[in-house]
Parts: C-alpha cells; structure tokens; sequence
C-alpha cells in the first residue's frame, strides 16, 4: 500500500514540473520584442506588412532594402548610427558647392575615401543655399526659418534633422530647435513634417492628386535612421504611410521632391548628375 502511495506522490511530482515547465515555454514564446530591434529584426518584421523584394549589407553599416508598399517601390537604407560615418555635405573648403554626387564621390577618393551612399538633403532656394537650418561640423552655416511662406518647406509643421557628437539623432519640430542646438554636429531644416509622435501629419489628404518622386528621413530610435526614396511619384500622404506603417517611424521628416536622387551603388544605383544644395553621405 505504502509503496502505491509513494509512486502515486512521483506521478503527482512529475505532472506538476511538466506543467511548469510548459507555463515557462507559453511565456517565453510570447515574449515582447525588443523596443530597439536591430535591422535584421526589421527585416524580418516588416516583410509582413509590405513586400519586402531585396535586401543586402552594407558594410556593418546598415541595411538597403528594397520594399513594395501598396503599389510603389522604394529604395531605403536603415543606417546604424553607431557604425557610419555619416556626414551633411554643402560646399568645399573652396567656397564651391559640391552639387552632386558625382563631384562628392570624386572629391572624397581624392582624400582617400569612398562614397557609400548619399542623398539630397533639404529644400533649398533660387542660389542652392538651404531653405532654412544647416549646420555642418557644429557650425550654423543658415539660420532657423521660422517664416511663413509657401510651398512644401512651409507646409507646417516643418522641421529639423540633427545629427549629434554622441552618434545619436532626432528629428524636431523647427520650434524646438532652440532647445537642443547645443548638442548638434550636423542639422537640415526641412517640411513638412511627415510622422509626429506616430502620427501623419494631419495637413495631408489621401485624395491629394500632387505626386512626385520623393525622398526623406525617418527616425527608427536614436541609433537608427532610414532613409527612403520613392521609385514612382506618390503624395506625401502616400509617401509618409511608410514611414509610420512599413519602418514604424514615431518621426519622419521630408527632404525634398521631384528632383530627389539617390547614390547607393550595392543596388547598382549611380545617379551623380543632379544639381542640389545640401547632401547627406556615408563615407568608409
């Protein structure tokens, strides 16, 4: 009788750490993600959303995708901050504008390094001096422009790309710039806005029957950026979907339209003939 009881007691054991057991493995399973996904994890969780065509490495650096979003193409390169040189481009120590990427790219291997990717970065007015804000290497090159006007720029709110000293980046409202300006290495003024605290820019229609090749920024978290071109013309509500439903930016911001290029060799892209003011680049 004592020995039954005593192998009952072992079956009850057993049951009981094979239900712990099984507990622990539904709650490792439904862990949450990371809130800081790194890029591969990207990849992966984004595919489902859109379709996802291409993707490739881009020296540690990041990630160029290639995705399809609701019809359109794009091309987009998720930058670590942590690991790439990225930089603002305007003029040569000369006084001269860069102007493309062509001239960037052979100005850089003169110096011994090589142009990874760049795009336009920023609206600028009749002459190519920036629209508004620039900064380069912690010196403001144009000032805040918090006027009205019209065009894209105005369209409120506009604001403010930065990069800072500590490989970490933001983007701003034009308004609070004042408020962060000392920790600034490289900054553009652009607008509008396209994403605000996850949300897309309220001034823009679905309906809108203005499109254009479009290009612009996304903040993934102060490590990690995206850059993003469209392949076809879209509206901004069109183009700022991506950013918040694709790359699930809290914050994007618009660069530029119509004229927009990008150099990002490693999906045989090599456009080096436009004719802009400020340039974003990566160098190695």
């Amino acid at each position: 009788m004592q020995s039954i009881q005593k192998y009952g007691l072992q079956v009850s054991i057993a049951l009981v750490l094979v239900l712990v057991i099984y507990v622990l493995f539904i709650q490792a399973s439904f862990t949450e993600p990371s809130l800081t996904p790194t890029p591969e994890q990207k990849v992966m969780t984004q595919s489902k959303i859109g379709k996802l065509i291409q993707s490739k490495g881009v020296l540690g650096m990041g990630i160029a995708q290639k995705i399809l979003f609701k019809g359109t193409e794009y091309d987009a390169l998720i930058i670590n901050l942590e690991e790439a040189n990225i930089q603002l481009y305007y003029k040569k120590s000369s006084g001269k504008r860069f102007e493309n990427f062509g001239n960037l790219k052979n100005y850089l291997q003169n110096k011994g390094q090589q142009l990874i990717f760049a795009t336009n970065a920023g609206i600028f007015e009749p002459g190519f001096q920036p629209e508004g804000l620039y900064v380069e290497n912690g010196v403001e090159l144009r000032p805040l422009n918090l006027k009205k006007g019209k065009g894209n720029f105005y369209l409120q709110p506009n604001g403010v790309f930065f990069l800072t000293n500590y490989k970490t980046a933001n983007i701003i409202s034009s308004e609070q710039y004042p408020n962060v300006k000392k920790v600034v290495k490289f900054a553009t003024q652009s607008g509008p806005l396209l994403v605000m605290d996850g949300k897309i820019n309220p001034q823009f229609s679905a309906k809108s029957k203005s499109r254009y090749i479009r290009n612009g920024v996304g903040l993934i978290h102060k490590n990690q950026i995206v850059i993003l071109i469209s392949n076809q013309a879209v509206s901004l509500h069109e183009f700022a979907r991506v950013f918040k439903e694709f790359y699930q930016c809290p914050k994007a911001l618009y660069l530029d339209g119509a004229i927009s290029e990008m150099y990002l060799p490693v999906f045989k892209r090599y456009e080096s003939k436009g004719n802009f003011g400020a340039m974003i680049g990566i160098v190695k």
